[in-house]
């Protein structure tokens, strides 16, 4: 009982410590609209992520918005314990700037730890190679029924070698990927533009759709592309009652599941009522010590398992 008390402890306290922490203090290094900025530091971290998803819809936002509201929205996710959801929200920031770091001097370890999982898969996967220059917007998430343009640009002058590009969509879930060609852009280049069909988002309620880019030369081998058939990435596609839920203005105040921490008015109180909480949970100090004397064992205890110890 107590090493799963222990391990509940593992995973839960760097989350609780993270909802006791201002939000400007964790995010990395990229500046969120103030309205957005402010629900995070109150712990609104519901209602921050739909302000986030109702931004990005915003077709003309600049690439460095679209960089932060994604480490936003990553924050977010990781507050909230949705590691699946902040997953996808690196990539797609990866995606529209490879080259991006996080500061481990000014990251949550939660959420750095989350993106460097999130990085290292892409490199795995080459979906960080910038051998073809690609410039790709990742989709932004749809209403039913509406297309969704694609557009992607290759600027390397490797480019010169590719001759088709296709995008590969399915519906989360489903086993096999369905393909649409994106016929290269008037103007030259490799500049290449199409969409996802409107009568493949067409449902009765909500769902995600899973895609990735593929770029061939004129024998048909994949030379680059965006994401990829492992490691795709996600647009949602939103029911009427959905894009109502998320276009209502913020309100501010009121629990945000069951994570709100009364707008950090006294941190530190709170913090130590979180580690007495912890303790408790652990079994208390009282019976870690009769266990093992030395109180210096609850933290070895609580503390991740090190190779070959």
């Amino acid at each position: 009982m107590l090493d799963a008390r222990v391990r509940w402890v593992s995973n839960v306290v760097p989350r609780m410590w993270l909802a006791l922490l201002p939000a400007a203090w964790l995010l990395l290094q990229a500046a969120v609209p103030p309205a957005v900025q402010e629900l995070m530091d109150d712990a609104e971290y519901q209602k921050a992520r739909r302000q986030v998803d109702r931004l990005l819809r915003n077709s003309r936002l600049s690439a460095d918005d679209r960089v932060a509201l994604y480490a936003a929205h990553a924050f977010c996710d990781v507050s909230l314990g949705d590691d699946a959801t902040a997953q996808q929200s690196f990539q797609k920031l990866l995606t529209l700037k490879p080259g991006y770091r996080a500061d481990p001097n000014t990251t949550s370890p939660t959420v750095l730890e989350v993106f460097t999982l999130v990085r290292a898969r892409m490199a795995e996967q080459g979906a960080l190679d910038q051998a073809y220059g690609p410039e790709f917007q990742p989709l932004p998430d749809v209403s039913l029924g509406e297309a969704v343009d694609v557009r992607v640009a290759f600027r390397a002058p490797a480019a010169a070698e590719l001759d088709r590009a296709f995008i590969r969509y399915r519906r989360v879930g489903e086993a096999s990927f369905e393909s649409a060609e994106l016929p290269r852009a008037e103007g030259g280049g490799a500049v290449f533009a199409g969409a996802v069909p409107a009568t493949f988002l067409q449902a009765d309620d909500d769902f995600a759709v899973e895609y990735h880019l593929e770029a061939v030369n004129a024998a048909g081998e994949r030379l680059t592309g965006v994401g990829t058939a492992d490691l795709p990435l996600q647009f949602r596609v939103d029911s009427p009652k959905t894009l109502a839920v998320a276009a209502e203005p913020p309100r501010r105040g009121g629990a945000d599941t069951g994570k709100k921490v009364a707008g950090l008015v006294v941190p530190w109180v709170v913090g130590a009522v979180a580690v007495l909480a912890v303790a408790w949970v652990a079994g208390s100090i009282l019976v870690l010590t009769a266990i093992q004397p030395g109180a210096s064992h609850l933290f070895v205890r609580l503390g991740k398992p090190q190779q070959g110890k």
